[in-house]
């Protein structure tokens, strides 16, 4: 396999503002001394642009939490009781897509306020995730060349090889709580099922166990801890523990996972903060002898208004501004919501059946559908902004039309029983169609399939309207390929807004794939 050059972060030194310096990376044949050192790591991950506070189910009264004052002043806090040269500030991916933040192009990018904040809160670095290539290819090129902060990932390559973007770096090698600190950064091999074909074609993703094998067999001989900043997600994170020797802690993000107490798997610690920036990992270890000896990992629920309120001016006002910003379009008054729309990732929803109604109306289809996934948050009870809409549906694809056989829906709704029976994600939402099943011989059968009311046939085309993302991955999705559609130039937002624009709108409770007995 051919690996790119390792990039040293000396020549882009001058771009880091603030935090521990990094130091030169291994080519300059630095040499890790038998030290004992006490570092401590915060960590984030998921941030999905949501720079104020959010809700925090777990807690008993749902608070909303968090947010970046909250952040900036706890680590100031940190920083100042640990030293700052003993405190590393790093973030698992995910910056992007989640609140209107992503809309406002700064710096030149779709999203580039987050570099504001990122930069303000003193981060160490961060890994690309794979929402940050939401806004296609380009723009995440621009994100990378625009970021103070270094930007990880070791495994992502342009086509032909080398970087797949300038300033994007397979490792940092930083002096830091008196140790040598590698930190290599991965991102998912998943990604081509989750970026778009125009994204894809600008890049070729390598295996993240044989990337991680090489940075650490690289990296060890000059480091006294080598720390993997991941976007792949818990499970891939305890794999990469499992395959490869080397590695002292993984600190991940793409799962979402709120890991309340440390995982060890094969002498390899693994951490991860939840989502949205309402909690912040802590990490404290001392290491001695090019091994850690004490190890101690919590989560930090960002819950105390006198820590947000001692956050710097200079970050109050980034925060203030870009709400008053969000506010200014995203705050309009639309209608209001009779009852909660909630999703579910395994069975029709509320949140599903209305949407999918409302895009099935607009497009006037047969049937439209909609990937469980693409639906980001629930919508509460009581008076509706374009914000809560937004959170819903933060993705920019636009609605497409097609058309299909009965064959290629009826097997649509055969996958979907499966999903579930086996009680597993990829559940697609539905209107127009009506499923009947039953479970035989330990599987599912399906009954009676109806669309418009009437018997499907299966040698019928269909019309069906959808989102381009659906489109460009159905053979995944849907069970059946998308040769050729086309787009409307609507986005789903646009027909949810309209959709609820004056009304009293109220979730449809209406199965349409339902378990029978006989």
């Amino acid at each position: 396999m051919n690996y790119r050059p390792a990039l040293t972060w000396t020549a882009l030194a001058f771009m880091v503002a603030c935090g521990p310096k990094p130091s030169a990376a291994p080519e300059t044949k630095l040499e890790a001394a038998p030290f004992s050192g006490q570092l401590t790591l915060l960590h984030t991950n998921d941030i999905h642009a949501h720079f104020q506070p959010n809700r925090a189910d777990w807690v008993p009264s749902k608070p909303d939490i968090g947010g970046f004052n909250a952040l900036q002043a706890y680590a100031s806090n940190v920083r100042e009781h640990r030293g700052e040269e003993n405190v590393l500030l790093m973030d698992g991916g995910d910056l992007l897509s989640g609140t209107p933040l992503t809309e406002f192009e700064t710096r030149g990018v779709l999203g580039g306020a987050m570099l504001d904040f990122m930069e303000a809160a003193e981060y160490t670095a961060w890994v690309v995730g794979n929402h940050e290539f939401d806004k296609g290819f380009e723009n995440t090129k621009r994100l990378i060349e625009e970021s103070r902060v270094p930007v990880l990932s070791a495994n992502l390559d342009a086509p032909g090889g080398g970087p797949a973007s300038t300033n994007l770096l397979d490792h940092l090698v930083i002096r830091a709580g008196g140790l040598n600190v590698g930190i290599i950064g991965v991102t998912t091999e998943r990604l081509a099922g989750l970026a778009s074909e125009e994204t894809m074609a600008q890049l070729s993703v390598r295996p993240v166990v044989e990337t991680v094998a090489h940075e650490v067999a690289t990296l060890d001989p000059a480091t006294d801890v080598l720390i993997v900043l991941s976007h792949i997600g818990l499970p891939a994170d305890r794999a990469l523990a499992q395959q490869v020797n080397g590695i002292d802690l993984i600190v991940g993000g793409h799962s979402h996972t709120r890991m309340a107490e440390p995982e060890r798997v094969n002498g390899v610690w693994i951490v991860q903060a939840g989502s949205y920036l309402r909690s912040v990992g802590k990490v404290e270890m001392r290491v001695e002898n090019d091994a850690i000896q004490d190890f101690g990992a919590e989560i930090v629920d960002l819950t105390d208004p006198a820590i947000a309120a001692s956050a710097s001016d200079h970050m109050k006002e980034l925060v203030s501004s870009w709400q008053a910003e969000v506010d200014s379009i995203y705050g309009e008054r639309i209608g209001t919501a009779a009852t909660a729309f909630t999703r579910d990732y395994n069975h029709d929803s509320g949140l599903g059946n209305w949407i999918t109604d409302a895009l099935r109306k607009w497009a006037d289809t047969d049937v439209a559908l909609y990937n469980g996934g693409g639906l980001r948050a629930n919508i509460n009870e009581g008076e509706l902004q374009v914000l809560d809409l937004y959170k819903v549906f933060p993705f920019g694809n636009p609605v497409v039309t097609f058309e299909v056989s009965g064959e290629a829906l009826m097997g649509l709704a055969l996958r979907n029983a499966w999903a579930e029976f086996a009680e597993r994600q990829g559940f697609i939402q539905v209107s127009g169609m009506h499923a009947e099943w039953r479970v035989r011989r330990g599987a599912p059968e399906m009954v009676d399939v109806t669309i418009g009311g009437l018997p499907i046939e299966l040698d019928r085309s269909y019309t069906v309207a959808t989102n381009s993302f659906v489109a460009d991955q159905a053979t995944r999705y849907l069970g059946f390929p998308v040769e050729q559609y086309e787009a409307t130039g609507a986005k789903i937002l646009d027909i949810a807004v309209q959709a609820a624009r004056g009304k009293h709108i109220a979730a449809p409770e209406d199965e349409r794939s339902v378990l029978v007995t006989q």
